[in-house]
């Protein structure tokens, strides 16, 4: 097997050449190997070790496990690996493969195939091949973009330079910080919740904390290679660290706080930690959790690692931080937190500026003494916008080497450089307009996993009303601008296709201005966005991928919208489709359409609703909906379907969360129970079918980095035209969102999908496919493709890969011959198979299945929450653990009684257990339906020895 990978992957008869060539100085060696074996090797460890597979392989196998080695005579494991890499024992890729393979073939001969870490080895072999087709370019299998030996190693990186090298603290300085727990702590706050994953974050991190250990014992390290550091949150936080020049990245150890003794303040602790100071270098590596272990709690998992430089280990370092503070910083490891005392996304959690700069400066500094108790005396709490105004003290004026002396007055967004995107925010007073802006080169941060990347993308506006005194009520409005003013970065990209940035604000303009027409036609007004400015929240007070959400003062019924990475075209399409929908019954009704000065369309306002329709079956859980009430929120779903169909428009992201729930007062169905009106939203992701619709909607537009790169549209006319004749077909890209819901057209084949399907989709039937799964869950109470967790992309495509895998699943955990038919209706492999909404609602309507149904969800409604959703499976709910509780013997008056109370009933287990066969024998024939429904209860439990 190496000799046939590597004899593809790489020419093993390749010598280093003078131009090929990497010479770097490491300590009293220089190494000299092929930048091409280089970046190729790099590629193949960062991808292996970015997977759940990988943990027990990080590190050697401990000298005191005799008998392992005993059999294995050349052991291997990944830090050993790596080190080899960089010590000059590989020439040549087929020699690092080879040391490669040890380390799963030495786990596969040692370990019994049964056996948790033969499972993990097996995974990774597998994992490799299947990284290797890639980098062959096997048919069906997409190559990895950008080519890996072209991507420069961050090793590559000069690490003499002084931003490697040393920690200075400014104004300007921006703390990203996490709590690191050693395996040594036994006590800490932030470990809660963390005792089932604790030992998988020990065995990643351990070739990081030798790093540590080694600097802490002052011996002389090299540099490369550089260990990583796995996070189980905020990864975009180090990522902006990465390439803001002013961030400092601080990972804190042995953290300890207690009440600090002051004589006047009452809220302050004393915190004591050892401190290493780092510079992230290189890509944040998405971590892969494909095949962990079901026990193991999803949130609490790493999420992502990164390559470290670092700088300097300080044990003991001393700070001053107030109660606030520990609660929000020091009660979750291994999460990414950042500081600053200028960004008011920071202020505002802390809002204690002065004890904030000084707790910034004592980590930066690695103090290892307290300031004086007066220093810690004065509370400077920045008044957050919409509150009260805001101190001078807390806004920050210094600007960026790219700013002139005119735009720190002006309320349009900074120009941004090329490795940069600069957040601005706009505060309105009576006499002049005051710019604050972040650190020079600092990014915004955002759930886009690619927003580390030096590109331009759109300017994030926050705009904070006047206030003529201190009890009047201001809101912000933040949103994201197509094209921000001299946007030299996009006018550069636009320019390479012969297309100036004026073409494309010129087709926008024309864009927004046929909206503008629909709007009127509508009788929907524009507003501009200043009449909120001064009566909605002070920060979101929802926020979505593509939207802020804020709440009216004073109006119930109003919800404002703002859009955030949004492309032109996704905005025009979500206001179109709501004009279009415009006073259809179960729709979610658009009141207003918001504009800025400039007259770009920025949002919308929409009717608020009571709530989403998960926390609607959320809410009865206990007290559980009927089977009418059932039925109809099915029918007013799919009523939703049935009216944008028709009218040429395919969601694309249904879920629970994008119904909205309004519980009628007086409504009531024919069972007597409440009547609850259900409203359809949020059309981001939505497409327009109808070729006169396209034609009409669509724009040509740049590709603008930071907005949603999952839209797949035709970029130019001629494209268009294709598209047009190919509709309701279109090209799509695999969907992550919402994975149950998605059908194997759709379902993305790893966490890195997001190439281009080599097939066409039919959005539409995509649709009845999503609202098929969502008719399950209303239904059964319990998630679709019961017992596979959203994360296992392997597991829930072989669930749903054909029709004949999913007709198993029904029949194995669907109760009722109506509720399965039901179901085969929208859960069909092929689209055509599919029926529409309107064939659904016909045989809906029909007397006797709708009594049917009735009859069966009645019969068949679960009588616990243990199989509401699939954590219930690997016993996740509190409800569990108070149960159990529940169980125990209470009635007994003695030790005495108690034991032969607890004896007693094993004894009646054991009794029960030994007939329970026989009565499966017994009834099976009779109760096939009543078995399958029993044995789907069975919660089933997998333990890592």
């Amino acid at each position: 097997m190496a000799s046939n990978n590597s004899n593809i992957l790489m020419d093993e008869r390749q010598e280093p050449s003078a131009g090929d060539e990497v010479d770097w100085p490491l300590g009293s060696q220089r190494i000299h190997i092929s930048l091409v074996v280089l970046r190729l090797c790099t590629f193949v460890l960062d991808e292996l070790m970015s997977c759940y597979s990988v943990f027990p392989f990080v590190s050697p196998v401990p000298a005191t496990a005799f008998l392992y080695h005993a059999e294995i005579k050349q052991a291997m494991d990944f830090s050993t690996l790596q080190q080899n890499l960089y010590h000059e024992k590989y020439k040549t890729y087929g020699e690092f493969e080879q040391d490669l393979q040890l380390i799963w073939l030495n786990a596969k001969r040692f370990h019994n195939s049964f056996a948790v870490i033969y499972r993990l080895a097996v995974n990774l072999e597998e994992r490799y091949e299947f990284l290797c087709a890639r980098l062959r370019g096997d048919e069906g299998i997409p190559k990895p973009i950008p080519d890996p030996v072209t991507v420069p190693a961050p090793e590559e990186t000069r690490l003499d330079s002084s931003l490697y090298n040393e920690a200075i603290y400014t104004n300007e300085s921006v703390l990203y910080f996490l709590q690191l727990v050693l395996p040594t702590e036994k006590t800490n706050k932030a470990i809660r919740g963390f005792s089932k994953v604790r030992g998988l974050y020990d065995q990643l991190n351990e070739p990081f904390l030798r790093v540590v250990e080694s600097m802490r014992n002052g011996e002389l390290l090299q540099h490369r290679p550089l260990p990583r550091l796995y996070i189980g949150k905020n990864r975009t936080l180090l990522a902006e660290a990465r390439n803001n020049p002013h961030g400092i990245v601080a990972i804190m150890m042995n953290v300890k706080t207690q009440p600090y003794p002051h004589s006047s303040r009452r809220d302050l602790c004393h915190l004591t930690a050892d401190i290493v100071l780092a510079q992230p270098i290189g890509e944040c590596q998405e971590f892969d959790t494909t095949g962990t272990d079901a026990t193991l709690p999803t949130d609490y998992l790493p999420k992502a690692s990164i390559k470290l430089k670092v700088i300097k280990v300080q044990m003991g370092v001393q700070a001053i931080i107030t109660e606030s503070m520990e609660r929000l910083y020091f009660r979750r490891a291994y999460t990414t937190h950042r500081l600053s005392t200028y960004m008011w996304v920071d202020v505002k959690k802390f809002r204690d500026l002065e004890i904030a700069k000084l707790f910034v400066k004592a980590v930066v500094h690695c103090q290892q003494d307290l300031e004086e108790e007066s220093r810690y005396t004065a509370s400077n709490q920045p008044t957050i916008p919409g509150k009260r105004p805001a101190p001078h003290a807390a806004v920050a004026k210094k600007r960026s080497k790219h700013q002139t002396p005119s735009a720190a007055t002006s309320t349009t967004p900074a120009i941004k450089s090329a490795t940069s995107t600069t957040t601005t925010t706009t505060t309105m007073t009576s006499k002049t307009n005051e710019t604050l802006l972040p650190s020079p080169q600092a990014e915004e941060v955002s759930a886009d996993r690619n927003s580390n990347l030096p590109l331009a993308r759109g300017n994030t506006v926050v705009a904070t009303p006047a206030s003529s005194s201190d009890d009047k009520k201001g809101g912000i409005i933040s949103f994201t601008r197509y094209l921000g003013p001299d946007d030299n970065v996009t006018s550069q990209i636009t320019s390479d296709n012969g297309k100036s940035r004026d073409y494309y604000l010129r087709k926008s303009k024309e864009l927004w201005e046929k909206v503008f027409s629909y709007c009127k036609e509508k009788h929907v007004p524009l507003i501009n966005v200043k009449k909120y400015l001064s009566n909605t929240s002070a920060f979101p007070n929802a926020e979505g991928y593509f939207k802020h959400v804020y709440y009216v003062h004073g109006n119930n019924d109003v919800v404002v919208q703002t859009f955030r990475r949004m492309t032109i075209t996704q905005r025009a399409t979500e206001l179109v489709s709501l004009l279009a929908l415009h006073n259809q019954p179960s729709m979610g009704q658009i009141i207003e359409v918001l504009q800025e000065d400039g007259g770009e369309i920025i949002g919308l306002t929409m009717k608020r609703y009571q709530k989403t329709l998960k926390q609607y079956t959320h809410k009865h859980t206990h007290h559980r909906l009927t089977a009418h009430q059932k039925m109809d929120l099915i029918r007013q779903m799919l009523v939703c379907m049935k009216c944008i169909h028709e009218l040429g428009i395919a969601h694309r992201d249904l879920s629970e969360v994008n119904f909205m729930v309004d519980e009628s007062k007086t409504d009531v169905l024919e069972d007597g129970s409440v009547k609850a009106k259900l409203y359809l939203i949020d059309f981001g992701k939505a497409l327009l079918t109808k070729p006169d619709d396209m034609r009409r909607w669509w724009v040509d537009r740049p590709k603008v980095e930071g907005e949603y790169e999952g839209e797949v549209l035709p970029e130019n006319e001629e494209d268009l035209e294709t598209w047009c004749k190919n509709l309701p077909w279109v090209k799509a890209k695999p969907d992550h969102g919402y994975r149950h819901y998605r059908s194997i057209q759709t379902l993305p084949r790893g966490r890195t999908d997001h190439d281009i399907l080599p097939w066409l989709i039919h959005p539409i039937a995509e649709d009845i496919y999503s609202i098929g799964t969502l008719i399950w869950k209303i239904f059964s109470e319990t998630e679709p493709w019961y017992g596979i967790l959203d994360t296992d992309l392997k597991g829930l495509r072989e669930t749903v890969k054909n029709d004949f895998s999913i007709e198993k699943t029904l029949e194995r955990e669907v109760v009722g011959k109506l509720s399965r038919e039901l179901l085969r209706q929208c859960l069909r492999t092929s689209p055509e198979d599919r029926k529409s909404a309107a064939e659904i609602l016909g045989w809906l309507d029909h007397p006797d299945v709708y009594e049917g149904l009735v009859k069966e969800w009645t019969e068949n409604a679960p009588v616990g929450r243990t199989k509401r959703h699939a954590k219930a499976v690997y016993k996740f709910e509190e409800e569990q653990s108070k149960e159990q509780r529940q169980r125990r013997p209470t009635n007994s008056s003695s030790k005495k009684g108690l034991t032969r109370d607890i004896r007693g009933r094993a004894r009646q287990s054991r009794e029960e257990n030994e007939h329970l066969p026989d009565e499966e024998s017994k009834n099976s024939d009779e109760a096939p339906d009543e078995q399958d429904n029993q044995q789907r209860r069975t919660p089933r439990i997998i333990l890592i020895p």
